[in-house]
C-alpha cells in the first residue's frame, strides 16, 4: 500500500517534467485531492465495519449540519460568514445548523446506539462545525479554480463532490474523535 502511494507520487510529480500543460501545482493538487479521498472514503469504511447505527448517525451529522444551516441562514441570516468564499453561507445558518445536528444526532445516539455523554456531545459539536469547513474549504477551491460546480452530473447542485464536502471532512474529524464513540 505505501509502495503504491509511493509509486503514484512520484508518477505524478514526474509527468511534470514531460508535460508544459502540466506543472507542480496540478501534480500536488491531485496528490492531496488522493490522500484526502482516500483518507476520508477509508475512514467511511472502517466506521461501517465497526457500527452501522454510529455510521449513519455520524452521516447525519453532516446532512442536518446542511440542511438546517440552509433553511436557518434563508429565514434567519443577516450577517455572511465567509463572503469571500461563499457569498450565500450566513453565521446565523451555520448556528442553526450546529445546534439542530448536535440535538438531532444526540438523540439518535441515546436511543438507537448507547447512553449519552458529554465527551459525544462535544464530538457531534466539532464534526458538525468540521463539516461546515469542508464545505467552505471546498468552495474556496472551486473560486481559486474558477469553477462554479464540480461537475454537471447532478445539475444546479454543483456536482457529486459538492454532495460529499461536508461528509468527506466529518470523516476526517470522526478520525479525530474516534476514541470518544467507545465503540470497541
Amino acid at each position: 500500500t505505501y509502495r503504491g502511494l509511493a509509486l503514484l507520487i512520484l508518477a505524478l510529480l514526474s509527468l511534470t517534467l514531460f508535460y508544459n500543460d502540466y506543472n507542480i501545482n496540478d501534480a500536488m493538487f491531485m496528490i492531496a485531492s488522493t490522500l484526502l479521498l482516500g483518507v476520508s472514503f477509508n475512514a467511511m469504511i472502517l466506521l461501517r465495519s465497526l457500527d452501522i447505527k454510529l455510521f449513519f448517525n455520524i452521516i447525519l451529522v453532516s446532512i442536518l449540519t446542511d440542511t438546517f444551516a440552509l433553511f436557518g441562514g434563508k429565514l434567519l441570516g443577516r450577517h455572511k460568514l465567509i463572503k469571500h468564499v461563499s457569498p450565500n453561507k450566513t453565521v446565523e445558518g451555520a448556528i442553526c445548523g450546529t445546534f439542530f445536528s448536535v440535538l438531532i444526532c444526540s438523540l439518535f445516539y441515546q436511543f438507537l446506539i448507547k447512553p449519552l455523554n458529554i465527551k459525544v456531545v462535544i464530538a457531534f459539536l466539532c464534526l458538525s462545525i468540521i463539516g461546515q469547513l469542508g464545505d467552505l474549504i471546498f468552495s474556496k477551491i472551486k473560486r481559486e479554480n474558477n469553477l462554479k460546480d464540480f461537475s454537471n452530473i447532478i445539475p444546479g447542485h454543483g456536482g457529486i463532490l459538492d454532495r460529499l464536502d461536508s461528509p468527506i471532512a466529518v470523516m476526517l474529524g470522526f478520525l479525530i474523535f474516534y476514541g470518544l464513540f467507545n465503540i470497541i
